[in-house]
């Protein structure tokens, strides 16, 4: 059993070394962040707002952290690279992966870990809506960032405008605003 926990941990400590395509594709960011950088913020993030909202705080950390794991194995692909390939086989390449990575967990929590991952993937609940959109608008604040470091506004208007129409959560939505509202200063100053 241990076993199989060591080479699961090894494979999630691989997400340090794989970098968030989208970055290096759309937006010639040097250094990108790594897909475990994305999913420890999307899971803090989660994590404040679960509690703000009082929501099932466990499922939404869970799905945070489970949310771009198959990533480990199949790289991270930008939604191009995805529609190319196609969704159908794009999905059933990370449910395999999943999968696997899953496998090598102890019975009595793998169910646990594939629930949470198949409720995000579904969409049906209110902590799954949550977490989506968490993901997406930590997209748009590292986007922030990276402008704050010198990166042009236009190499990352992309990220700033993707997914927007998705954010119904009022909240999300207020943070949403406080990031446009720091672009702009940005903007402003150059």
């Amino acid at each position: 059993m241990y076993k199989e926990i060591l080479e699961f941990l090894k494979f999630a400590g691989k997400l340090k070394k794989i970098e968030r395509t989208g970055w290096v594709t759309w937006s010639n960011v040097q250094n990108p962040e790594s897909v475990a950088e994305h999913i420890f913020r999307t899971a803090v993030f989660g994590l404040i707002v679960a509690d703000i909202k009082k929501l099932n705080t466990e499922k939404v950390v869970r799905m945070s952290l489970l949310h771009d794991l198959p990533e480990a194995i199949i790289g991270d692909w930008d939604p191009i690279a995805k529609k190319k390939l196609g969704m159908e086989k794009w999905k059933a390449k990370e449910k395999d992966a999943m999968e696997k990575l899953l496998s090598m967990l102890p019975e009595s929590i793998r169910e646990k870990y594939a629930e949470a991952w198949k409720e995000f993937e579904e969409m049906k609940t209110k902590e799954a809506k949550i977490v989506r959109q968490i993901d997406r608008l930590e997209i748009i604040i590292q986007a922030l960032e990276y402008l704050g470091e010198g990166y042009k506004e236009s190499d990352l208007k992309e990220f700033f405008d993707w997914h927007v129409d998705e954010f119904t959560d009022d909240d999300l939505k207020e943070i949403f605003d406080l990031v446009n509202k720091e672009r702009l200063t940005y903007k402003l100053h150059k």
